[in-house]
């Protein structure tokens, strides 16, 4: 009995530290399904600090840093989970392979993304990968002169949008309110709206009070006379922040300007949904049409792009997936030129890594282009504005600069024969 007794202790004190590992994984696990990925890098990390080693820990933590658009941490982990796993699946190849190209090794990235292309037979990104997409759209590469912006902060900076005179953003800087929430997919602050003269060195970001909130807002479009805005807000009601699995959605929201100059009359568009993202929304010229980027059921990628007609009396009509552009993996932050042009952001069309900027002819699948340097880098690029004239606009990306994610100018040049067309680190 007594050493029935000592079995059963000694059996108790290596099984719990394992059982509580275990739990610890399923945890991180139900974190990135909820898109907590700090989260679940705050469960995972100590857990590595202690000693413990597995592929599935290795992978759930590169692909929480891949989410978070810190690339070359991702790279790290990934490698790692490469030397534990004989036969990682066809997505841990994609992932691995742009989050290579941030480091610059483009000669693996390319060998890994052929390997994806191999596994992932049948899928558009497969498809354009083994046609040689990227150096078609290299052809086409524009030249751009590109400045970072004098008011971005050390945090979150994005979303550009013109407004009359102003650039509308949004920014996750810490304005020194105690309250100000975080988010748990990075564990930055939550973004508000700021306004700024684009053409000032010296004055600092104001607020817009009337379209934020507690939470989270981001990506707005204004009409051209400044009376109405479409923008991004966390799904909100009746104090429910998050739906039933424990998701927090993002909602599209239209506003109107009042004879006082304050939002009012701020309401959810009919087709968002508490149990998936509607984003990012983009008028086209007319302002008949709404551009936006959701993961939807019927999609085909991890985020697709989306068009919804806007009636004359502000109605909707029913939205139409951009099948024919969208693939597996994302597209994202649509911006509609004054010229017919749709810009977007994906990761999807083979790039430099990472989120590229793409413009395409909505209805033509074969005219999509990538944006090429500097516009382009090795890090994540989106959330791309032009203005009337189509010479230059605003982007943001992730690329080392002042913060997280910062904005930058840019304007197109003519050719001359100290421009280089970046070609090279293409796939």
């Amino acid at each position: 009995m007594k050493k029935s007794y000592y079995y059963f202790l000694i059996l108790g004190i290596f099984w719990s530290p394992l059982y509580a590992q275990e739990k610890k994984m399923e945890r991180a696990a139900e974190a990135i399904a909820n898109h907590s990925y700090a989260e679940a890098k705050e469960i995972l990390w100590p857990m590595t600090k202690k000693g413990r080693q597995s592929a599935e820990l290795y992978a759930q933590l590169a692909d929480s840093y891949y989410a978070m658009g810190e690339l070359p941490k991702a790279a790290f982990w990934y490698q790692k989970q490469f030397f534990q796993e004989d036969e990682p699946e066809a997505e841990a190849y994609f992932r691995y392979a742009h989050s290579l190209k941030s480091i610059g090794n483009t000669t693996k990235a390319d060998s890994l993304m052929n390997i994806f292309a191999r596994k992932a037979r049948g899928q558009k990104r497969a498809a354009l990968i083994e046609s040689r997409f990227a150096g078609k759209a290299a052809e086409g590469t524009t030249y751009y002169e590109v400045k970072i912006m004098p008011f971005n902060s050390e945090r979150s900076d994005y979303a550009p949008a013109f407004y009359q005179e102003k650039l509308v953003f949004a920014s996750a800087r810490d304005t020194g309110n105690f309250y100000k929430r975080i988010h748990k997919w990075d564990h930055e602050f939550f973004t508000d709206f700021y306004s700024t003269d684009p053409e000032s060195h010296s004055s600092e970001p104001e607020k817009i009070p009337e379209l934020n909130s507690n939470f989270h807002e981001s990506t707005a479009v204004f009409t051209k006379d400044g009376k109405t805005v479409y923008f991004t807000r966390n799904n909100y009601e009746r104090g429910r922040k998050r739906d039933a699995k424990g998701v927090t959605r993002l909602k599209i929201y239209r506003a109107e300007l009042d004879s006082h100059g304050k939002w009012q009359n701020i309401e959810a568009l009919p087709f968002n949904s508490s149990s998936y993202s509607v984003a990012h929304p983009a008028l086209n010229a007319e302002e008949d049409q709404l551009f936006f980027a959701s993961d939807m059921p019927g999609g085909k990628g991890q985020s697709d792009l989306y068009v919804v007609a806007i009636h004359p009396d502000g109605s909707f009509g029913s939205v139409k997936n951009l099948a024919h552009l969208n693939t597996e993996a994302r597209e994202t932050f649509p911006f509609m030129s004054t010229s017919g042009i749709l810009y977007f952001a994906s990761d999807g069309y083979p790039g430099y890594g990472g989120l590229d900027i793409f413009k395409a002819t909505p209805e033509l699948e074969s005219s999509v282009e990538n944006l090429g340097k500097p516009v382009n880098s090795k890090f994540d690029d989106f959330s791309l504005i032009l203005d009337p004239s189509g010479e230059t606009g605003y982007f943001a990306s992730n690329r080392p600069g002042t913060g997280s994610d910062d904005i930058y100018s840019f304007r197109k040049l003519e050719k001359s024969p100290n421009c280089e067309r970046h070609q090279d680190e293409m796939e």
